[in-house]
């Protein structure tokens, strides 16, 4: 089974690039590449297809030797900061941060893990951490026996339980000793357009899309079997939260000031305009019954407006004699190549991790095989995989187990199964609203296409 979340993304500008343009380095901050065989696929980009576009991008910082994330500072400057490893995620909050040892927020400490050799230094606004300055890790020290404190909306809050090794603070790097970035619109000729990063040096990265009718940068989905749309990417999940009493009037919450919700239910995907905030008691289900409950800290609860319909732009290979080829969205503006295409397993592909492991592999998005036995005594071992039973969601045509062997997905199997629990052969139920598929030949990782992280020179 995959699961996706909902990623949130600051809001981009509307300035446009006067033309299209290829992917580049500039002159200080160099890009990261994927190098297969007769394709290439560009890595410092976190990823605009399937839920991506949310986490930051990476960079070589050529001139401080090291690598670099996007991420906007407290002064609505996005800048290239240094202090992710290159083994950790795209992710923010993976950023080691200074706190405070004090509940008057005066005696700052940096906490984090040990490899960590920077510290942000800034504030949380609305639930997001916007740094203001990167600090060099001093000598570890004792945490604060009683939780550190936080400076969150202009307060000072805790104490936080630590959980982290605490360290004195030394040197700082200030934003004017980082490149800045500029997230920016290319030439737009549809409803989707096409966002990039560019930075005084020279840079360009296509990054994410944007929505013109609905006004929202958007990511790409396959919500219909091979129907892809863009999707908001800050929108609120709608979840078992209630308005009423007989649990009848969903609502959503979120701690971020979105403007639209999405529903997953009958695993299929919905989209849908944020209705009223709604400040009245709010209700989710327990064991059947309809029970009034809290939302959770720091989020708003609104209600559902009515439904949008998403833009679908068409994912169309490129010609090509080689095995892996661009897939392009056409649809958007200047068709961008958004992922690679495998045309001898015919599934979109993507290396499989960022830099762990020394035979990366162009790798399909697969659902989770299961072991199981057709017959009632748990004698017969068969490999089966549960797939969502409607229109939506099923675009993944390998399943896998070990991440190893990947067997292809074919038909329904309506005959009974069982499985081995607890050391009893019982039934196997499918989970609800998923079907059995049965799995057809096996490909292993070895038989895929081999990459190579490589960095522009």
């Amino acid at each position: 089974m995959r699961w996706w979340v909902c990623w949130l993304l600051a809001a981009c500008g509307d300035n446009l690039v006067d033309e299209p343009a290829d992917q580049h380095s500039g002159s200080r901050l160099k890009l990261y590449w994927y190098d297969y065989d007769g394709a290439r696929e560009v890595a410092s980009r976190a990823g605009f297809y399937q839920d991506g576009s949310g986490r930051a991008n990476r960079f070589y910082d050529l001139e401080r030797a090291e690598d670099c994330t996007t991420i906007e500072w407290l002064d609505g400057t996005i800048r290239c900061t240094p202090g992710i490893g290159p083994t950790e995620p795209f992710d923010v909050l993976t950023y080691a941060t200074t706190v405070y040892a004090d509940a008057g927020c005066a005696q700052l400490i940096g906490r984090g893990a040990p490899q960590a050799d920077y510290f942000l230094h800034g504030e949380w606004k609305a639930n997001r951490f916007y740094p203001s300055l990167v600090i060099h890790r001093g000598r570890a020290i004792p945490g604060p026996a009683g939780g550190y404190y936080e400076r969150r909306d202009g307060e000072c809050v805790g104490p936080v339980e630590n959980d982290e090794p605490t360290y004195e603070l030394a040197s700082s790097i200030s934003g004017s000793e980082l490149v800045e970035v500029e997230r920016r619109e290319l030439a737009a000729t549809t409803r989707i357009g096409h966002l990039a990063d560019l930075s005084d040096d020279g840079m360009l990265l296509r990054d994410a899309f944007h929505d013109h009718e609905l006004d929202t940068d958007c990511y790409l989905l396959t919500v219909h079997g091979l129907s892809t749309v863009c999707a908001p990417d800050a929108a609120a999940c709608i979840d078992d939260l209630f308005l009423d009493a007989d649990c009848t009037r969903p609502g959503a919450s979120s701690a971020e000031d979105v403007r639209f919700a999405y529903s997953e239910t009958s695993n299929c995907v919905s989209y849908f305009r944020r209705g009223d905030l709604v400040t009245t008691p709010v209700y989710h289900q327990v064991a059947g019954a309809c029970v009034e409950t809290t939302p959770p800290a720091g989020e708003t609860v609104f209600e559902i407006g009515p439904p949008v319909t998403l833009a679908e732009v068409d994912l169309v290979p490129a010609p090509s004699l080689n095995r892996l080829t661009d897939l392009h969205a056409q649809g958007s503006s200047d068709d961008p190549a958004v992922a690679l295409f495998d045309t001898d397993a015919t599934t979109i592909c993507g290396y499989d991790d960022f830099f762990h492991r020394p035979d990366g592999r162009c790798l399909p998005a697969p659902w989770g095989a299961d072991d199981a036995y057709g017959d009632p005594n748990c004698v017969q071992p068969i490999q089966i995989s549960q797939v969502p039973a409607g229109t939506c969601d099923n675009d993944a045509r390998y399943a896998t187990s070990d991440f190893e062997r990947y067997h292809e997905i074919i038909g329904v199997i309506d005959s009974a199964f069982t499985h081995s629990e607890t050391g009893r052969c019982i039934p196997l139920v499918p989970t609800p609203g998923y079907a059995v598929h049965a799995l057809g030949r096996t490909v292993l990782r070895s038989e895929f296409v081999r990459g190579v992280p490589v960095v522009d020179p």
